[in-house]
């Protein structure tokens, strides 16, 4: 659990946002917050994580004991690549124009966040709006419309057959292959974004979802027009 409590205030952004993974509401203290939870619950890489996670205590230049709470632990799983080569990492958020205001303040706090992590085996890492407000996360707010529905569990075999007969399609063409009807296309383009949602179509996220972009069977070669996707 959190080692303090945000504060909710009239005049701030801070909120709670339920979580599916870890079947719990957590805080944040900023929408470049509430974005990265957001992140973090598609994420299948992330195994749990945990705002406002340790205090850390550390002396500054003057020998003032002073203290510092980053916004974020990260773990990520050990039964499936790539999470398992991954060391946790704690993260700050922080927008680049606040970084850039308050870096004498911020500077010492974050070296002593490096020292804490490294002796625990973990990372270190600061994230702003440029890490986190990606295309990524907009596909991701797209996704998320559709990965807690029900669905036709016929329509899924059908796309998952027609997927295993093609080394790469897109959606528009898997969906004419899948039926001809114009209402049952929009069924089956339901179904086949709830798939992407939860991973059982390969697809690369970081450019804009169209109904062209390349989508591939999980078995076999991944396609060399693929991007490795960069992690938070």
């Amino acid at each position: 659990m959190p080692v303090r409590n945000i504060p909710l205030r009239y005049s701030s952004v801070a909120g709670v946002v339920p979580s599916k993974k870890m079947k719990r509401l957590h805080e944040f203290e900023s929408t470049l917050e509430r974005d990265l939870i957001a992140l973090l619950e598609f994420d299948r890489n992330v195994q749990a994580f945990e705002e406002q996670p340790v205090c850390i205590e550390f002396q500054d230049e003057t020998g003032k004991l002073r203290s510092y709470t980053p916004d974020m632990l990260i773990h990520y799983r050990s039964d499936r690549p790539p999470g398992m080569w991954l060391k946790p990492r704690l993260i700050e958020v922080k927008y680049r124009s606040t970084l850039w205001a308050e870096w004498p303040t911020l500077r010492p706090k974050f070296r002593a966040a490096v020292r804490y992590a490294a002796m625990r085996g973990w990372e270190f890492k600061i994230l702003t709006e440029k890490e986190i407000r990606t295309q990524y996360l907009e596909n991701v707010r797209f996704l998320n419309r559709y990965r807690w529905v029900e669905v036709e569990l016929g329509y899924v075999h059908r796309l998952q057959e027609l997927l295993g007969l093609l080394p790469s399609t897109t959606p528009a063409e898997l969906i004419q292959l899948a039926v001809r009807d114009a209402y049952k296309q929009a069924e089956y383009l339901f179904v086949l974004w709830h798939m992407v949602a939860l991973g059982m179509v390969g697809i690369e996220l970081t450019h804009t979802l169209t109904m062209q972009t390349p989508i591939w069977p999980l078995t076999g070669q991944v396609p060399a027009f693929t991007q490795p996707f960069r992690r938070l």
